[in-house]
């Protein structure tokens, strides 16, 4: 089977959910380096930065630069509307700009521990994980604090895998702050990501309780759960999670995943087809639901959604793939088939499947010669399977090219015994033979 699905694996990080791009729903709990800069109520700033940081907390980047620009006009003297530009300029790319405003808070707060994992935050985006990981030890140094060491922990954890030192970040974070549901998340995170699942599902149910209206920590023990092969506690888990946001995308995705590992189909249909309803324009989405379709023989709605996926994502190497191999298994739009299936190896060179998918699409047209020398080099490839030389020895056979047929089948059985096509790979040997 060359078609290729995009399960998303449990990934562990301070304050943060993954899921497909482009997708709505959760919210991460990430939290602002300025958000609890003392302010005088009186300060005409104040109303102007609050309004900055709750359009920043929505996403609304415009809104929330013009709250803070309007602030730091306000009082040339307060840092946090600087930081808050910072931060904006960051999200939308900007990093020379976000430079200029931490250089300039930094001027008017020299020695603001916030200041200084305003600077972290640059640095990590830059990739400097040295200069990033040395502001925040400057930031606890001038003021003990849980969000440097959450966000030193999430850097060591999503981008050093230094996952036991991020757990003893995290944990001094909930030392400090141990009322905090965004600290007790990023410590159930660290656990998890260390292999303590117990204590991170314990850490999570808690977080749950802190927050009764919040999805995300039912949504990251379902995950756990996944992740450990408990599906009916992962299931439990996402429909607690689905009562309290039926809209939520990413845990439709996640429930619809845990069908799929189970081979139910028809639910991870229904749950995915849910998910597009309210995020119609995710082509990884829609490639999860153009599998579950194929798998459930429902043909014409995979190749729907596949088609679907790829005007969305003209660079979904996967969909075109998929599209390909559901062509040459049905027998129709074969040129097109080869197209697609060229398309995907253009995008992904070193993709052994999808090589395999095109020579088989050659093979299907009746370019047995091109079958051949794509299949060769699909078999030289790093991680080819054993339906790569499976392949090769059926082109071989339709060639005429009895011994090296012997051999490409024998290499399939010795690269995996217990290969699907294992069987008919003996009988083909013995009638070669």
């Amino acid at each position: 089977m060359k078609m290729r699905n995009l399960f998303i694996p449990f990934v562990v990080g301070m304050g943060m959910w993954i899921g497909l791009p482009g997708l709505a729903g959760g919210t991460p709990m990430t939290p602002f380096p300025f958000q609890k800069m003392e302010i005088p109520p009186e300060s005409p700033a104040h109303a102007e930065f609050r309004k900055g940081i709750a359009a920043l907390v929505k996403g609304e980047l415009k809104t929330a630069d013009q709250a803070f620009r309007t602030a730091a006009k306000m009082d040339p003297k307060l840092a946090a509307p600087l930081l808050g530009l910072a931060d904006v300029a960051l999200k939308q790319g900007r990093a020379t700009d976000a430079k200029k405003w931490l250089a300039q808070a930094s001027r008017v707060e020299p020695n603001s521990d916030q200041t200084q994992i305003g600077w972290a935050r640059y640095y990590r985006s830059q990739k400097n994980y040295a200069e990033a990981e040395r502001a925040l030890r400057k930031a606890i140094e001038l003021k003990p604090n849980a969000v440097a060491y959450l966000e030193l922990g999430d850097m060591q954890l999503a981008d050093l895998d230094q996952r036991r030192a991020a757990l003893e970040a995290y944990e001094k974070a909930v030392a400090l702050a141990p009322d905090s549901a965004m600290a007790r998340y990023s410590l159930a995170s660290g656990l998890a990501a260390n292999g303590q699942v117990a204590p991170a599902l314990q850490e999570f149910e808690r977080v749950a309780q802190m927050l009764p209206s919040d999805p995300e920590p039912w949504r990251s023990m379902g995950r756990l759960y996944t992740e450990q092969h408990r599906f009916d506690e992962a299931i439990s888990a996402f429909e607690h999670g689905l009562k309290l946001q039926p809209k939520h995308v990413p845990l439709l995705v996640d429930r619809g995943d845990v069908a799929a590992a189970q081979g139910k189909w028809g639910d991870a249909v229904r749950y995915y087809r849910e998910a597009t309803k309210h995020a119609p324009d995710s082509s990884p989405l829609l490639i999860k639901l153009g599998m579950a379709n194929y798998q459930s023989q429902q043909w014409n709605d995979a190749e729907a959604a596949f088609l679907k996926a790829v005007q969305l994502d003209p660079k979904a190497a996967d969909a075109y793939n998929n599209l390909a191999w559901l062509m040459v298994e049905q027998r129709r739009r074969l040129t097109e088939a080869v197209k697609w299936a060229e398309k995907a190896t253009h995008l992904a060179p070193r993709e052994a499947s999808y090589f395999d998918t095109l020579g088989w699409a050659y093979r299907a047209l009746g370019n047995l010669d091109k079958a051949a020398e794509t299949l060769r080099k699909a078999a030289g490839m790093k991680l080819a399977k054993a339906e790569v030389h499976y392949h090769l020895g059926i082109v071989y056979t339709d060639q005429g090219k009895r011994s090296d047929a012997v051999s490409a089948l024998k290499r399939a059985l010795e690269a995996d015994p217990g290969f699907p096509q294992a069987a008919d790979a003996h009988k083909r040997l013995k009638a070669l033979k």
